[in-house]
């Protein structure tokens, strides 16, 4: 779980999956026991990009291979429940804005 680099607080995993559906890459997000601004380090925005890839992988592997729809749509499920499970234990924060700099 991410820690609030200002307060030191460790969020927990619920207020931590409401950042994921709010956070601006630019403006950051608010850290809500201190309310200084936080912000989505380098490195775990590139791991969420690489987290993300796979919904594209999986459609790329239904195109090359013939998967039952029924398959399909439970892989599907299984990556977006993954990955809800997965944001909050990737996201680090930073107390600046590293694609400013």
């Amino acid at each position: 779980m991410p820690h609030c680099q200002h307060c030191g607080t460790r969020w927990k995993w619920m207020q931590t999956l409401k950042t994921t559906f709010t956070m601006n890459t630019y403006d950051g997000v608010t850290c809500p026991y201190c309310g200084e601004k936080q912000y989505q380090t380098k490195k775990s925005r590139r791991n969420t990009y690489l987290l993300y890839l796979f919904f594209p992988i999986l459609f790329v592997i239904n195109l090359l291979v013939d998967v039952p729809s029924f398959l399909n749509l439970v892989l599907l499920i299984i990556f977006f429940i993954s990955a809800i499970l997965l944001f909050p234990r990737i996201l680090k924060l930073s107390s600046e804005n590293e694609l400013v700099k």
